[in-house]
């Protein structure tokens, strides 16, 4: 009985971290697609804010 118990929770403790871990990736691209699409205007803000 404990065997599967550790087994179940160690999966489940894997499961998040992949899920993290994916989330993460996702949130990278993500963010690279949105600064790709509007980069002129992100250039733009930034010359903006250190001017």
């Amino acid at each position: 009985m404990l065997a599967t118990t550790s087994i179940s929770i160690t999966t489940l403790v894997g499961l998040v971290f992949l899920f993290s871990f994916i989330q993460s990736i996702f949130l990278i691209i993500l963010y690279y697609v949105i600064a790709y699409k509007h980069g002129p205007i992100i250039k733009e803000i930034i010359e903006k804010n250190k001017a």
